[in-house]
């Protein structure tokens, strides 16, 4: 079973008082070193779609404030946005109204069968309370045959592995405040599993990233200004663990599959 984590509070990915203007740093934010495993395996994604279409479709799943919708059709390619809160929907439709963007629930995409080449959802999946079986088998229906799905979710990394009993310690003694749902965080062996059982055949799967992203999250005291950016400190630990293992620091798993 994956790791069940809770919170004190609701979870929310927006920002309170998010003002459209944020959204001219969409290239920066989509180039940063810490989407680079992300990046590079979106493009490798799109580059082995184009060979047998042209003109594919791509949809980008728990869009959030769309910075890589932006990204992708700026560069010329057909991005379609998806997200379930309609407030954030609303103003990034204001930044461009030129790029479909859609207000609607994963597990109920207002789309036909077979519209899609391309999936790709980064760090959303892992939010579904119920599990993500809802959100792969919308995901399936809307690809295309031989269409591919390409997302990212939190693994327990070996720190937070190590640091699990402190946690479970401080958790039991806050469990009154700690309530809300928060993630799931996947084992290798269970997420592929999740996968097939989808009706996909596994492509690809590996570290999210190569920079410390679990790093980032976990030890504020590391974090450097910047998109994701650890402190020089913070990149010296990193390297280090990563000439041993990228599983040490990382922060999810990036899997690559195709609608079978």
């Amino acid at each position: 079973m994956p790791e069940k984590v809770l919170d004190s509070k609701p979870y929310a990915w927006e920002r309170p008082g998010f003002d459209i203007k944020s959204l001219f740093d969409y290239k920066q934010a989509c180039e940063t070193s810490a989407m680079m495993v992300m990046r590079r395996t979106l493009f490798e994604q799109i580059d082995v779609l184009r060979q047998k279409r042209k003109d594919i479709r791509i949809i980008d799943g728990g869009c959030g404030c769309g910075r890589w919708v932006i990204y992708l059709n700026r560069k010329g390619f057909n991005c379609v946005g998806v997200d379930a809160n309609g407030q954030i929907i609303s103003k990034v439709k204001e930044f461009d109204a030129s790029i479909r963007f859609e207000a609607a629930d994963l597990r109920a995409l207002p789309f036909p069968n077979n519209s899609f080449d391309l999936y790709y959802s980064f760090g959303v999946f892992e939010h579904f309370e119920e599990g993500m079986d809802k959100v792969l088998s919308e995901a399936r229906r809307i690809l295309r045959p031989g269409g591919r799905l390409l997302f990212t979710v939190p693994t327990p990394n070996i720190i937070k592995r190590i640091f699990k009993p402190v946690r479970d310690i401080r958790r039991r003694f806050n469990s009154a405040n700690h309530v809300y749902f928060r993630e799931y965080r996947f084992g290798m062996k269970e997420l592929i599993n999740i996968v097939k059982r989808a009706g996909f055949e596994i492509i690809e799967y590996g570290a999210s990233d190569e920079v410390g992203m679990g790093l980032w999250e976990d030890f504020q005291f590391l974090r450097a200004p910047g998109i994701f950016r650890l402190t020089p400190i913070g990149v010296k630990i990193c390297k280090t663990f990563n000439f041993v293992s990228p599983w040490i620091t990382n922060w999810g798993i990036i899997i690559v599959a195709e609608k079978a």
